[in-house]
């Protein structure tokens, strides 16, 4: 970080920060700082640009331009500040964000949101009709930026009657709440403000932990949603394999809905099948055939299988021993339908891994599938559900 001087101006210091992080850090519109975090206002609030977004639908039209600004806290960590004169149309691209897709599933509901930043989850909110919304902020300073030196640019929401702001952190407020809700909103929220000050105590990370997700499922209503968004990236996808295995540390009884697995499936399908079926609670999926798979008509093609060049020389398989299975299961005598399965689907990805499936060969097999089948055909053995 270098210090440079600048002329005194009516909201700037004497000194400025000229280079943060590796580059040049221009002159913003607005900067305040506080004791754990700095916040700067950037961007020309007079300008028509292209709305920041994380995800758009491919039907969002790409003409749509909006008022924007910039806030960022601590120069990396960023929200946005929408140009907002109470329509609720100069802003409705939010509708095509993938962050907001939770709110059709329930609209016109009570909202809260977490880490409201410029505002953006809020204005999301109403516009899915949220009866009320609750904003949550942990940094005073984003709230006096935006509501108050930004406030009319904005649309002053902290003036809506629908709207609360709470300058608190989230999980220690909805700890003490009695409040119930019907959609719980948390996109990504994230910053470097408390821990580079080493208040570790103000920081966001306990958000994520499975003791603060029992306190937000506890707050919401019978039929609530709670959304959370993280980045992804093919390259670095850690946070989304971290998102999704602290949703299933959670205990059972919040991963089922009324007795019923695949709710959320069940609930697409309204209408589209029959509701005995839709709603059986003892259907766990449907059986598959196996013994007339792997001893009959894959019983040849898993053979060829086996005794493929490129699986033998893998290591990672005992070639002779699963032989030794098929040959007992096709006489039956011993169920091995799984591991087979099992087998099946890591050899076909094995081949098509390396550009090749089954030694660069479909090999058909008169009146029977082709190994190239079982790449899709195969199915979960006896004893296994689809």
């Amino acid at each position: 970080m270098r210090l440079g001087y600048q002329p005194v101006g009516r909201e700037f210091p004497v000194f400025r920060i000229l280079y943060t992080k590796g580059g040049f850090e221009s002159r913003p519109l607005y900067e305040r700082w506080n004791s754990y975090s700095r916040v700067q206002v950037s961007g020309n609030p007079d300008e028509l640009k292209a709305p920041y977004a994380r995800a758009l639908s491919p039907t969002f039209p790409p003409e749509r331009r909006v008022r924007e600004l910039r806030v960022d806290i601590d120069v990396n960590a960023s929200t946005s500040l929408l140009g907002y004169r109470g329509d609720l149309n100069e802003v409705d691209f939010l509708k095509y964000d993938v962050t907001n897709i939770g709110h059709y599933l329930r609209p016109n509901g009570d909202t809260l949101v977490i880490g409201t930043g410029g505002g953006r989850d809020v204005l999301a909110a109403l516009i899915f009709g949220a009866r009320s919304v609750t904003g949550v902020e942990i940094n005073k300073q984003i709230l006096d930026t935006v509501n108050g030196r930004f406030g009319e640019f904005g649309g002053h929401l902290d003036r809506d009657p629908r709207v609360r702001f709470v300058n608190v952190e989230a999980r220690s407020h909805l700890a003490r709440s009695s409040d119930h809700y019907d959609f719980l909103q948390i996109s990504l929220i994230d910053t470097w403000a408390a821990t580079a000050a080493g208040a570790f105590v103000l920081s966001e990370n306990s958000v994520y932990t499975v003791e603060a997700w029992r306190i937000f499922l506890e707050r919401l209503t019978d039929g609530g949603v709670l959304s959370v968004s993280r980045w992804y990236s093919e390259s670095q996808p850690a946070e989304i394999y971290r998102l999704v295995s602290l949703a299933f540390s959670l205990p059972n009884e919040w991963k089922l809905r009324g007795g019923w697995n695949k709710y959320i499936v069940r609930e697409a399908m309204k209408g589209v099948i029959a509701e005995p079926v839709r709603t059986r609670r003892d259907k766990m999926g449907f059986p598959t055939p196996s013994g007339e798979w792997w001893g009959k008509e894959w019983y040849e093609p898993m053979m060829d299988l086996l005794g493929s060049r490129t699986l033998r020389e893998s290591g990672a398989i005992d070639v002779e021993g699963a032989r030794l299975d098929l040959q007992q299961y096709a006489a039956g005598r011993v169920d091995a339908a799984g591991r087979l399965f099992r087998l099946a689907e890591f050899g076909t990805w094995l081949h098509s891994s390396q550009g090749s499936l089954l030694d660069a060969r479909r090999v058909e097999h008169t009146g029977r599938v082709s190994e190239s089948a079982l790449v899709t055909a195969a199915q979960p053995a006896r004893g296994d559900r689809a």
